[in-house]
């Protein structure tokens, strides 16, 4: 996550804030919030309202659920990561490995850049392989999500049938709009680590990663 993009007072909890939101998929309201981060509700509601305002979070009323609720005339506002806010949680956009790769093919023929992007992904798989061990796959899978979430990624494993991946935090930045064969690799990546096949979606700006 682009962390120094979120300035002002309370830097810290508003990126808790952001991440919470971002995680849950679905947006939070300020009760949700101020009962996950132990923060007290007025506190939690003013850097919502700042984040807000600074285009980071946009908001949606929720429709009662009880008649409790709708006696009270109180639709929850939820908060969620707007347009502007998604942003905080891509790569950073630049040019410059592009550039690299696209050098690589005009110095050593076309299939340059294709060559050392499977290499690199091959060393990765080499790298979290040794991470994960050699437990059950969902074992696997927890701790090749822990090592992915300590590394910025904000990973989630997510227990089921079929059990999930879920990745909030992107750092292909530019690479992948100039090289998407970098999708295919990192599903490629994942299915070697885990040692079963793996389906890899996109939506909304999360990436899951999911048995087949």
């Amino acid at each position: 996550m682009k962390a120094s993009l979120v300035l002002g007072a309370g830097r810290g909890p508003r990126l808790e804030i952001l991440e919470r939101i971002k995680r849950s998929g679905v947006g939070m309201s300020v009760k949700e919030l101020s009962t996950e981060l132990g923060m007290s509700y007025m506190g939690v509601k003013a850097h919502c309202a700042a984040l807000a305002k600074e285009g980071c979070l946009a908001t949606f009323r929720k429709p009662t659920s009880t008649l409790t609720e709708a006696s009270r005339g109180r639709p929850t506002m939820i908060y969620r990561i707007a347009p502007a806010g998604e942003l905080l949680f891509l790569g950073i956009e630049t040019d410059f490995p592009s550039l690299l790769l696209q050098q690589a093919n005009s110095l050593y023929g076309p299939t340059a850049a294709q060559k050392i992007l499977v290499m690199t992904y091959r060393d990765m798989a080499s790298r979290y392989s040794g991470m994960v061990g050699t437990g059950s796959t969902e074992e696997k899978a927890s701790l090749f999500a822990k090592a992915r979430d300590r590394e910025g990624r904000m990973s989630e494993f997510i227990a089921g049938n079929p059990w999930v991946i879920k990745e909030c935090s992107q750092d292909n930045g530019r690479l992948s709009k100039d090289f998407p064969a970098i999708f295919g690799l990192e599903e490629h990546m994942v299915a070697e680590v885990l040692g079963v096949p793996i389906q890899r979606d996109e939506l909304g700006g999360i990436v899951c990663f999911r048995p087949r």
